[in-house]
Order: C-alpha cells, then sequence, then structure tokens
C-alpha cells in the first residue's frame, strides 16, 4: 500500500493528461465546442489536484520538518519581552523567526506540559544560541524531553526570568549573556555531543 501511494501511479495519470489535452482540438475541429470546453476545465482540475498529490507525498518522503509560524501576535509578544529586537536588522530577526518556527515544530510533540508562550520562549532563545551555527534539525534528534533533558527547561525557565533586564537591551550582550548561561552550556551538551 505504501508503495503504490508513494509512485502514486504516475504513468496511468500522464496517460490521462495526455489524452485529454489532445482531445481539446480533435473535438474543437469536428464543432464540440461546449464538450472541449468541458474537457479543458476537468483537465486542468484534475491536473492542479494530481500536483497538490504530488507535492504532499514528496514532502512527507523527504522528512522534513514543516516549521511553525509564528503570528503577529507571538513576535509582538517577542518584541515586548526582548528590548533588542526593535533595533536588529529585518534579515536576522527574519532569520531567527524562521528557526524558531522549525525549532517549534520539533519540540512540540515532545512536551505538552508547557505553555505555548513557554515554549515559543524556548525556540526563539535556542533559535539565537544556533544563530552562528549551521540549521540542522538538532532538537528532534539529541533533545527527547521525556528523558533526562528536563533539567534544561528547568535552567532555561530560570534564564528567560532574566530576559526582560534592560542591561540585554543590545542584541549583543544577550547573545553573550545566554551563550554563558548554564541552560546553553547544557544545551550546547547535548546538541554537539
Amino acid at each position: 500500500m505504501h508503495k503504490v501511494k508513494s509512485n502514486f501511479n504516475f504513468g496511468i495519470w500522464i496517460s490521462v493528461f495526455f489524452t485529454l489535452i489532445f482531445s481539446v482540438p480533435i473535438l474543437t475541429f469536428f464543432g464540440f465546442l461546449d464538450i472541449a470546453k468541458l474537457v479543458g476545465v476537468v483537465c486542468l482540475i484534475l491536473v492542479l489536484v494530481a500536483l497538490r498529490i504530488w507535492l504532499r507525498i514528496s514532502q512527507s518522503k523527504s522528512g522534513k520538518i514543516r516549521r511553525i509560524s509564528l503570528n503577529n501576535n507571538q513576535i509582538f509578544d517577542l518584541e515586548r519581552k526582548y528590548f533588542f529586537l526593535k533595533n536588529l536588522k529585518k534579515s536576522t530577526k527574519k532569520t531567527i523567526f524562521e528557526r524558531s518556527g522549525i525549532i517549534l515544530a520539533e519540540i512540540v510533540p515532545y512536551n505538552r506540559e508547557l505553555s505555548s508562550e513557554q515554549l515559543i520562549d524556548f525556540a526563539f532563545n535556542v533559535a539565537i544560541f544556533l544563530l552562528d551555527k549551521q540549521q540542522v534539525n538538532y532538537i528532534e534528534s539529541k533533545i527527547n524531553f521525556n528523558s533526562d533533558h528536563l533539567n534544561i527547561l528547568t535552567d532555561f525557565l530560570n534564564w528567560s526570568d532574566l530576559s526582560t533586564n534592560k542591561e540585554y537591551a543590545v542584541f549583543e550582550n544577550y547573545k553573550i549573556a545566554l551563550n554563558q548561561s548554564v541552560f546553553a552550556r547544557k544545551l550546547e551538551n547535548i546538541i554537539f555531543s
């Protein structure tokens, strides 16, 4: 069954599209304009449906995790909490938010005990920690929140209490302080071990 789904009978669909497309000029030549229009519309709808199905199959086979997009309210909350975001370049801010979405997609299935704000905050800080490093799916493969790594969350929650400190209104200061935190050291040991 899995093989049939992944192949999606590509040859059969191509022959159906080929037949429908070439029947349109033949029907037009013999004066069946209404039927030719109908066949053209049916062919277009079938192509769109088939493309959506093929795209979904290829995405599921690629193994990539679809990132969670942060909405405007979540971004506003982050900007309210982290003063440096207002002065950050748009490209850097966009990278941090996109990586936060990837990390958030990876950690959400593991831990439902934290609130969505805490999970977003956690993913945001991990994204900043990994900003200068190549992005891969670190969290999914390295941190299992059902295991002994729960103390990382405790260290993070302790660290996140300091994030509203005015001393960290400059991004570089925040990044240095984050990288020197117990939370970051434990995270680094797990991710890069």
